[in-house]
């Protein structure tokens, strides 16, 4: 049974809570606390799956709160609903907090996010895992990236499209400020896919102070791994060079294109969470791949009883990205693709290795024949896309 902890200093709402949601009492269990300090009591005697929280509350507010809870209950799934917030409380949030939810709320989103989300979880395997993905609040970018990034941000006559150039090439910075934007704070009605747009929405004046003076970005190569991580940089930029060209191929909706590109920056942040976070596990995958001469992502099942997709795709979920992206973060490794925008992803996936004559460490993998077979027979455009591709360089100026 699912257990839900919702929290809000005001009695109506939380007798709200267990009225909407009474239906739900043979797959949920309901819990309530009036403040932060009750909430912290009921979790030393209860397990809670997932916290929801109001922003607002004297006292313990709900950044305070689940920045506790992120510390000594990593496995809980943090939500957080708020209304208007300033520069202060969106940044404390952030760290603290896995989804937001503006208020007003309707019960289907709430239920909707609290659904999703463990689905998500469950697919990551053991606990070590989901506590592990659920406690990261950064994830490190290149040194050299973030001090270009603070250099342009220091600077009076800088341009928006300075900062993009520099997310762009950098999956972390991608990751953390899509979590910014697609989050309720801002109140964008759809998903945004791209760095451009996202930079767009934040402007000027606030990405400067979030970075400069609250750490939206970190910096440095945590762990004993810098020389894989700096290869799986370099692996993320070629398959986004690789999925462009690609998808503007094949696509004329901008909105594909842009979730395929998306997720090519992305697509294999699992594992630099599994290099960062799990460096013991990640030297043992590693060796036990090149000995044998087996996919990555087949020893982390065997090891992990999960995989790097599982665990990047519960990330991306967590951090509200684009719902099409996730799955493609999720699916990049599945066999027999018969979904255009996934297969995609695979051909730059794999192309991007046989560029770089390189899959950062690991043994590099090769084209799913018979996905390939089956896209030559129903759309033979994306054969002629890809040979026009790679005329080109994989470069679609």
């Amino acid at each position: 049974m699912l257990s839900v902890l919702f929290v809000d200093d005001e009695p109506n709402i939380l007798r709200g809570y267990k009225r909407i949601f009474h239906a739900r009492r043979k797959n949920w269990q309901i819990h309530l606390a009036g403040s932060g300090a009750e909430a912290l009591k009921l979790l030393e005697e209860t397990h809670v799956d997932v916290i929801i929280t109001d922003m607002r509350m004297p006292g313990m507010d709900g950044a305070r709160l689940l920045n506790i809870i992120r510390l000594r209950y990593p496995h809980i799934i943090r939500i957080i609903l708020s209304g208007q917030s300033d520069e202060e409380e969106i940044m404390n949030s952030v760290l603290a907090t896995h989804r937001f939810l503006s208020k007003p709320t309707d019960p289907q989103t709430i239920r909707e996010a609290i659904e999703q989300s463990v689905s998500f979880r469950e697919k990551t395997g053991n606990a070590q895992i989901r506590g592990v993905v659920s406690q990261i609040d950064h994830l490190p970018s290149l040194p050299e990236l973030y001090l270009e990034i603070e250099n342009i941000l220091r600077r009076e006559d800088f341009e928006l499209k300075e900062v993009t150039s520099v997310i762009e090439k950098d999956m972390a910075m991608t990751a953390s400020i899509l979590k910014l934007v697609n989050s309720a704070f801002f109140g964008i009605p759809r998903k945004v896919s791209t760095i451009q747009e996202a930079v767009s929405y934040l402007g000027v004046v606030l990405i400067k102070s979030l970075v400069l003076n609250h750490s939206l970005f970190s910096t440095g190569l945590q762990g004993p791994h810098p020389d894989f991580i700096r290869r799986l940089w370099q692996h993320s930029n070629e398959t986004v060079r690789h999925a462009l060209c690609l998808a503007r191929g094949c696509f004329r909706e901008q909105e594909v294109v842009d979730e395929i590109t998306l997720a090519a920056s992305v697509h294999d942040i699992g594992m630099l969470i599994i290099a960062n976070s799990l460096p013991g596990e990640f030297a043992g995958i590693q060796r036990q791949s090149l000995a044998g001469n087996i996919p990555a992502h087949s020893v982390e099942q065997e090891v992990l009883q999960t995989t790097h997709a599982a665990i990047g795709a519960y990330l991306a979920h967590l951090w509200s990205f684009p719902p099409a992206v996730v799955e493609l973060i999720l699916h990049h490794h599945d066999s027999a693709i018969n979904f255009k925008p996934l297969f995609i992803l695979h051909l730059a996936d794999v192309g991007a290795q046989q560029t770089l004559n390189d899959n950062y460490g690991f043994p590099q993998e090769s084209l799913d024949k018979n996905s390939m077979s089956l896209f030559n027979k129903s759309d033979p455009s994306l054969n002629a896309t890809f040979k026009d591709c790679l005329n080109k360089g994989w470069n679609d100026d």
